[in-house]
């Protein structure tokens, strides 16, 4: 084993990592230039003489090094291609079948001169796996620097160097094409994400252009959502030639992909979709010598049937032999943008679904709330009738009997209540009838609200009842009780409960006066903290005899009421979980002591 091929062995392209080129989050590339610069030294170290040393490979530059005759420092500038009318130094050897050359004929290229007469130039061809990955140049200011001697030991070492540089590009294509995407599921970051797969493909295959097509069901066609690179703007058109042989990429059943690696190329024929020769020269007619096509397939759509998504593809204008290594990487990646595709599409299929949930969830919360206004209305009703018969019947006391004088003024009061509690049942129906209808009121939607301020709006609207049936409302209320969410719900929920209680203290057919207590309290564990309310009576409590398991009153048409519809309980614990998460439980049947439990956010 020569010396050249012993150091270079010891320099290993995955090892000696620094903190900086572990955190850079360039996918190795930093490594892999600070390894082809360890490179370059120790070639101008075996060869002392070396004035100048450069190698390109991947898409990626390192020395100090100027192309002869080519327009720029970029790869694909100094290939030799047709459209150059004189063929640059590199151009001319790259296209040649010779792995090394050695260039000492100043005469030849007139564009090879410097301070010095006469230069030599030394380019070493590197390619392993049937790719070709790029070259190395090396520059001496005089003749006869590179002996025999050196270009065989060269020539030797070639195959080793080359396939050292094909790991250290495979280990860096891995990285660059496994880091993460910046997406977060909007349609923009979609568009995002299409445009950062092109970049990354052409990028890390060090290709002149990179398309991505997506399969548009509605009009049947593949059309080019992203693209980069030298890209010819007729190929992105629909029922272009890139579009068409995308499509038979796309639509057949038993390959993954097409390729072409151009006249001349060295690939091997891999099993893929058969294009057409006279497709493929109308790529040619439009520089393009070589490209890869792979079809878009994710499972996460579907187990049993891959969805098609698309295609992306990458080329080269000049010929390429694709590496096994290459295919391979680049069908895992297009898996890895075709799954991240799908999980969009996914998404947005789940949000459609939660809105429409949402939308009939909130049209469920209108039913339930119109099942209690109902329930409601009957107390409602009942106890404007009541007033109304009682005004009535006082005014045909007064008209009839002599005995019985009353005042204007004090006949009034009794209208007056007749009038506010029929009222009242007129401003539940229009409730229900806007509720119906779809509509909210601004002071009914989710907004922040103090718990002791519902308690109040309940009392202060069954105040006629509670005072006609000696009830009182014993209130006791401690702590920073403010919830969030729809007020209405929970004056509503509490309303309910506080009828309930009012039928059942009336159900004991006793004038001494009772009491509804309500207590609330806030329980605090860290940052989280819930309110926690407890509403009991003084009524005889669940029928034991009717519900010989207490906690059955939760279940729709269950009811101790002669007249009751058995839907209360259970519409109100709904709305507390929908609208609060939070719950409301039976604690104490003997005294029909309920608990309430809100989360505070």
């Amino acid at each position: 084993m020569s010396d050249l091929i012993r150091q270079l062995w010891q320099i290993d392209a995955e090892s000696d990592w620094t903190a900086e080129e572990v955190q850079a989050g360039d996918g190795g590339l930093r490594h892999l230039e600070r390894y082809l610069a360890d490179l370059l030294n120790l070639l101008r170290g075996h060869c002392t003489q070396v004035t100048h040393a450069y190698v390109a490979i991947s898409g990626i530059e390192c020395g100090s090094f100027k192309p002869v005759a080519a327009v720029g420092r970029k790869l694909e500038d100094i290939q030799a291609t047709p459209t150059i009318g004189e063929d640059t130094l590199i151009g001319t050897f790259l296209n040649d079948s010779k792995p090394v050359h050695l260039i000492s004929e100043p005469t030849r290229y007139p564009n090879f001169r410097g301070d010095q007469a006469i230069h030599e130039k030394l380019l070493i061809k590197l390619k392993a796996h049937g790719e070709f990955y790029g070259f190395i140049s090396l520059d001496s200011a005089g003749v006869g620097v590179f002996t025999d001697v050196i270009l065989r030991e060269i020539e030797d070492s070639r195959p080793i160097l080359s396939r050292i540089i094909a790991e250290a590009v495979f280990s860096m294509r891995l990285r660059q094409l496994g880091a993460r995407f910046d997406y977060g599921g909007s349609e923009d970051q979609l568009r995002g994400l299409y445009k950062e797969s092109v970049d990354r493909t052409a990028r890390v295959f060090a290709a002149d252009g990179a398309v991505l097509r997506i399969f548009d069901p509605d009009f049947q066609l593949l059309v080019a959502e992203a693209s980069c690179g030298s890209v010819d703007s007729s190929l992105l058109t629909d029922r272009a030639p890139g579009e068409g042989i995308c499509g038979r990429v796309f639509a057949n059943k038993e390959h993954w992909w097409a390729f072409a690696a151009g006249e001349g190329s060295e690939t091997t024929k891999l099993p893929g979709v058969n294009i057409p020769p006279e497709e493929n020269r109308r790529l040619r007619d439009l520089g393009i010598q070589s490209y890869i096509i792979m079809r878009l397939m994710s499972d996460l759509r579907s187990s049993e049937t891959p969805a098609n998504l698309g295609t992306l593809s990458f080329f080269h204008r000049r010929p390429h032999s694709f590496s096994w290594n290459e295919i391979g990487l680049f069908r895992s990646f297009c898996r890895r943008v075709a799954d991240t595709i799908a999980l969009h599409q996914t998404n947005t299929d789940l949000e459609t679904i939660a809105e429409k949930l949402r939308l009939q969830s909130m049209r469920l919360t209108q039913v339930e709330i119109v099942a209690l206004l109902a329930h409601d209305l009957g107390h409602k009703a009942f106890e404007a009738c009541n007033n109304v018969d009682r005004y009535i019947e006082l005014c045909r006391k007064t008209m009839n009997s002599t005995r019985e004088i009353h005042s204007h003024q004090h006949l009034e009061v009794y209208a007056e209540n007749a009038l506010a509690a029929t009222l009242t049942v007129q401003r539940s129906l229009q409730q229900i009838r806007s509720l119906s209808q779809g509509e909210i009121a601004d002071s009914d939607k989710e907004g922040e609200f103090d718990l002791p301020s519902v308690i109040d709006q309940v009392e202060e609207t069954m105040s006629g009842a509670l005072k006609r049936n000696k009830i009182a409302i014993e209130k006791k209320l401690t702590g920073q009780l403010r919830l969030r969410g729809h007020k209405a719900v929970l004056a509503q929920v509490f309303f309910n409960l506080v009828i309930n209680s009012i039928d059942a203290i009336r159900s004991r057919r006793t004038s001494r006066p009772s009491t509804i207590h309500i207590h609330a309290h806030e329980e605090r564990q860290g940052n989280a903290g819930r309110a926690i309310i407890q509403l009991w009576d003084e009524g005889p409590g669940i029928h034991r005899q009717k519900f010989p398991n207490p906690h059955e009153i939760f279940e729709i048409g269950k009811t101790t009421k002669a007249s009751g519809t058995g839907v209360g309980l259970p519409v109100s614990r709904s709305l507390l979980g929908r609208y609060f998460s939070g719950s409301l439980t039976l604690e104490d049947p003997t005294t029909a002591r309920f608990r309430v439990v809100i989360p505070m956010r």
